[in-house]
C-alpha cells in the first residue's frame, strides 16, 4: 500500500519541488507536455475522472474512497480479472510499481469498423482511505521507459481524502479548476474540460 504521506500519493519531500493544479480531490502535478482531461457527469457537470495525456501514453484514473486500513485494490483488481475473463480476453496480473496490477491485450474497432488490439494496463494506488483506479495504454502499456516516465507522474499525484464521512467504494469528486489556479488553456467540449499544462 502506498502511503508516503497522509493525504499524497507522492512522496513529502519532493511535492514542493513541482507547481499543482487543483482539481479537488486530486493535485496534479504541471509536467512539461503533461494535458488532463476532466470527464464530467451528463446531468450533474460534477467532474466523475480524469485522464493524463503524457508523451504517447493516456492514465485514466478514478478517486474512490475507502475504509481506514482497508485496501480495495485486491477486490477490484479481482473484478477486473474476472471481467476480462468472461469476455474471453487474456490477462495476467503482474507486480508493478505500486503493487500487483493486470495487463492484457483488448481486443477494439475503429471508427471504419478495423478490428485491431491495444495493450492495457489496469492499476490501483492505495493510500489513507483512497484508491486511484488507473487504466493505462499507448505507449507505457507496450514500452518500458515511457512506463517509468509515466509511473513516476502517476506517484506524484497528490489525494485530498478529506475529513467527511464517506462509503467505501464511493467516488470522489474531481473539481473544476478555478482561475486563479496554474496558467492553463481551457477547452469544454461534449462533457470533457481539456487542460493544456
Amino acid at each position: 500500500m502506498n502511503e508516503s504521506s497522509s493525504e499524497s500519493g507522492a512522496a513529502a519531500d519532493d511535492s514542493n519541488s513541482f507547481d499543482y493544479l487543483d482539481l479537488g480531490a486530486v493535485s496534479i502535478p504541471s509536467l512539461p507536455g503533461l494535458a488532463v482531461d476532466i470527464n464530467l457527469d451528463p446531468r450533474s457537470g460534477i467532474g466523475k475522472a480524469f485522464t493524463l495525456n503524457y508523451e504517447n501514453s493516456l492514465a485514466s484514473i478514478q478517486v474512490f474512497a475507502s475504509a481506514a486500513r482497508e485496501d480495495l485494490w485486491p477486490s477490484v483488481r479481482d473484478s477486473i480479472v474476472q471481467g476480462l475473463r468472461d469476455r474471453k480476453v487474456d490477462c495476467e496480473v503482474v507486480l508493478g510499481v505500486f503493487g500487483t496490477e493486470v495487463v492484457c491485450v483488448m481486443p477494439t474497432v475503429d471508427i471504419d469498423g478495423n478490428s485491431y488490439v491495444h495493450p492495457v494496463r489496469f492499476i490501483g494506488i492505495s493510500g489513507p482511505r483512497w484508491m486511484q483506479r488507473v487504466v493505462v495504454s499507448g505507449d507505457a502499456a507496450v514500452d518500458g521507459q515511457a512506463q517509468a516516465k509515466l509511473d513516476l507522474a502517476l506517484s506524484k499525484i497528490l489525494v485530498h481524502r478529506g475529513e467527511e464521512p464517506m462509503s467505501p467504494g464511493q467516488r470522489m469528486e474531481i473539481a473544476i479548476p478555478g482561475s486563479k489556479e496554474i496558467s492553463v488553456e481551457e477547452e469544454v467540449h461534449f462533457g470533457r474540460i481539456h487542460i493544456e499544462l
